[in-house]
């Protein structure tokens, strides 16, 4: 059986270069708190990230494509046998440089999008944001992440680790007090058990994110 040029390229293109919707949607927004409020800001990091390396990889792409027309242009000094193949090779060689950048931004543009659509998916949840809402959902955000480390402390030890309670002690008065009365001992079972029931409560359903109809060049539209 000899190695087939069509099969690996079919094998390439079966591979998924960066992440996954599952992985976006469980992994990097779904674990980024316990509140709505927390993974939206993770989604919004997130499309931001790719809306500033998307606006790169398009220029980049058009440069690549300047160099490609110019190589293709027949040069009218003398040249060597030996011009014309480097000339050959350069050509080649910027061609599957193209090719691997285009399939960059595809994988660039899925995940753009799919944080786009979690934005919006949290944003209705969240409503209008001003100042006063994002300071007290801020607070509320640094309480439970707390929590969050302190459960996960007392399921696996029993205890809270040093770190968490130095970390502790950094929060305001009211919140630190907040949080350890949250986890004092006589408290613990059920502070798990809210703790996951507040999981539960904030999760993002999957299914009810927007529908996105990725077409040609619909995306780099939004950079011209």
């Amino acid at each position: 059986m000899k190695i087939e040029r069509e099969k690996i390229l079919e094998f390439i293109n079966d591979n998924q270069n960066g992440h996954t919707n599952f992985q976006i949607d469980n992994f990097i927004v779904g674990k980024s708190g316990i509140s709505y409020y927390g993974k939206y800001k993770q989604a919004i990091r997130e499309m931001q990230c790719r809306y500033e390396t998307l606006k790169g990889l398009y220029l980049d792409r058009e440069l690549k494509q300047i160099d490609i027309d110019e190589a293709n242009i027949p040069k009218e000094n003398k040249q060597t046998i030996f011009d014309v193949k480097r000339d050959k090779i350069k050509l080649i060689k910027l061609n599957s440089e193209l090719e691997n950048m285009n399939k960059n931004i595809l994988d660039s543009e899925r995940e753009f999008v799919r944080f786009y659509q979690h934005c919006t998916y949290l944003k209705d949840k969240l409503g209008v944001l001003d100042q006063v809402k994002k300071n007290e959902l801020e607070k509320q955000y640094w309480e439970e992440h707390l929590l969050e480390i302190a459960v996960t402390d007392i399921i696996s030890t029993g205890r809270l680790q040093d770190n968490t309670l130095n970390t502790l002690t950094i929060l305001p008065k009211e919140s630190k007090l907040k949080v350890l009365d949250m986890i004092s001992q006589e408290k613990i079972e059920g502070t798990v058990s809210s703790f996951y029931n507040r999981m539960d409560t904030c999760f993002i359903d999957n299914s009810k994110l927007i529908v996105i109809d990725i077409k040609n060049d619909d995306i780099k539209k939004l950079f011209e």
